[in-house]
């Protein structure tokens, strides 16, 4: 797995920071899961499922591991600050990202078996991950109300 990533931030008025990054990621060399055994596409519609499968006499798969997987990710990541001041501070955050890999199971085969159509060519499976979030947006505050502050700073003893 490879990640790498490059950011900059801004300071803005009023105790607010700004901040932009690209973030990505590859994977190679994933494993993924494969049925040797998976019956091949036929034009014959009376070609039965065992028939056409690799070895007809086999009527069950027949699953390997191998490391022939990848994954890519690319994601745009902005963040909005305000420090606390006046009794307020928030941060709101905006990713736009893309996550496209062959095999999303992490599971390592255990409901993988299905998901190439043709086992001898896993790469035609390329395309969005099952996680893919393109656009996530997340806003958060805090805001201190100014009730009740005089009785706070009373109710501290003398020096």
């Amino acid at each position: 797995m490879q990640q790498w990533h490059l950011g900059t931030q801004y300071e803005l008025p009023s105790n607010t920071v700004f901040e932009v990054t690209y973030a990505g990621s590859r994977g190679l060399k994933q494993y993924i899961y494969l049925n040797g055994n998976q019956a091949l596409p036929s034009t014959d519609p009376n070609a039965s499922f065992a028939d056409r499968r690799p070895i007809p006499i086999i009527d069950s798969s027949i699953g390997w591991f191998r490391s022939a997987g990848w994954s890519n990710y690319d994601s745009l990541q902005t963040r909005i600050e305000k420090r606390f001041s006046h009794g307020l501070t928030f941060l709101a955050s905006y990713t736009w990202s893309h996550a496209l890999d062959i095999a999303s199971n992490a599971d390592l085969g255990a409901q993988n078996g299905g998901d190439f159509r043709d086992f001898r060519n896993p790469a035609a499976e390329y395309g969005n991950a099952d996680f893919d979030v393109r656009n996530r947006f997340v806003f958060s505050y805090l805001y201190e109300l100014p009730i009740g502050a005089e009785s706070r700073c009373s109710a501290m003893p003398a020096a």
